[in-house]
């Protein structure tokens, strides 16, 4: 058994750099383009929770409002699907939340070929990336100016455009003030880098704090992978005030729902930065964290706390 799987991935390592590795299959393909016996695309590899689906079709909604074909490549949730400590798992959700929007996807051959073939070669994390068909895009790029980005987004991600759901009571039926708080924690809850930042307890104790001073009537829906930590670690804080801790629902459930508040508390994660900006109205809350406080950028109504 064991020899027969090495002489299978030798195999496989010979075809690819028999027909990959060279610049031949390129130049070919692109001459099929040209003649259009291939359609050029550019495919943009998709991975991640629901907030990097949505960010990732974006990428590939920028070329495809400049006239080129666009498919995505989803085999990450099939090959792994697994969040940065391999706990908690992702799933492609993106159609379910947004049901209406157009999303070609890149047959698994189309998209190996592509892979090996017309990588795009990566220069920082700086988006949008001055390239044409036949390419394929992969990695978590930012947009350099984030109210262009803010601006697309809008054009996409609107309330309307989500789909119905049967869950939207569990805060339409509060008919005061709806604060969501977004507390991110599974993998990110242990890194702590120039990338992601760390929000901490009394960032949250801040931000409600804030949130009462500001609105009556407020109840707090908290929304978390680690809803006994909430309990364990904020309770103090919010116990005298109206609360729910959202259990049961799936990422993009919880999303919908979130963006059906008022205000948004975030923490490092995108969830609730996400929702605030498909709501568009609601105040929101980041920490001073350089990778959140660009959110001032996307989206007016933000408010920075020390986290």
């Amino acid at each position: 058994m064991g020899l027969s799987k090495n002489i299978r991935h030798l195999l496989h390592a010979l075809k690819c750099k028999v027909l990959y590795e060279n610049k031949v299959t390129p130049f070919l393909y692109e001459l099929g383009c040209k003649i259009h016996l291939f359609k050029p695309y550019i495919i943009v590899y998709v991975d991640g929770g629901i907030c990097s689906q949505m960010h990732q079709y974006l990428l590939g909604r920028y070329y495809a409002e400049r006239g080129f074909h666009v498919s995505y490549s989803i085999g990450w949730y099939a090959r792994n699907g697994k969040d940065n400590d391999g706990i908690h798992s992702r799933i492609f959700e993106f159609p379910e939340l947004w049901p209406s929007l157009p999303m070609e996807i890149a047959p698994d051959n189309r998209a190996f070929f592509y892979a090996r073939v017309f990588p795009v070669t990566r220069e920082g994390m700086h988006f949008p990336l001055p390239i044409t068909p036949p390419k394929y895009l992969h990695g978590y790029y930012f947009f350099d100016d984030e109210k262009a980005y803010g601006e697309i987004f809008r054009r996409y991600f609107t309330l309307q455009g989500t789909a119905p759901s049967d869950k939207l009571p569990i805060v339409e039926d509060w008919t005061g003030t709806k604060c969501a708080v977004h507390v991110r924690r599974g993998d990110l809850a242990k890194m702590n880098d120039a990338f992601y930042g760390k929000v901490t307890v009394d960032y949250f104790r801040k931000a409600m704090e804030y949130v009462r001073e500001r609105y009556e009537n407020v109840k707090f829906f908290f929304f978390s992978d680690e809803i006994e930590w909430v309990e364990e670690n904020l309770q103090e804080f919010y116990r005298d005030w109206p609360h729910e801790p959202v259990r049961g629902n799936r990422a993009f459930e919880d999303l919908n729902l979130m963006a059906h508040c008022d205000c948004f508390i975030a923490s490092q994660g995108s969830a609730g930065k996400t929702a605030a900006l498909m709501n568009g109205k609601g105040l929101l809350i980041v920490s001073d964290d350089p990778h959140d406080t660009v959110w001032k950028e996307r989206y007016a109504q933000t408010v920075v706390i020390a986290g």
